[in-house]
């Protein structure tokens, strides 16, 4: 993911906070719903490591 692709999916979770996964692609605009939806997956699983 590119720091752009990032930037607009951290935006598009403050607004969709748990979906639906196709408005945050569409939000993104770059990744389909399940590249998305890993993604998210992915950094809560950092950002809970970080606790």
């Amino acid at each position: 993911w590119s720091k752009e692709e990032h930037a607009k999916f951290l935006e598009a979770i403050k607004i969709y906070t748990n979906g639906p996964w196709k408005l945050v692609a569409a939000y993104v605009g770059t990744r389909t719903v399940r590249q998305t939806m890993t993604h998210a997956q992915k950094y809560r699983q950092k950002a809970a490591r970080r606790l």
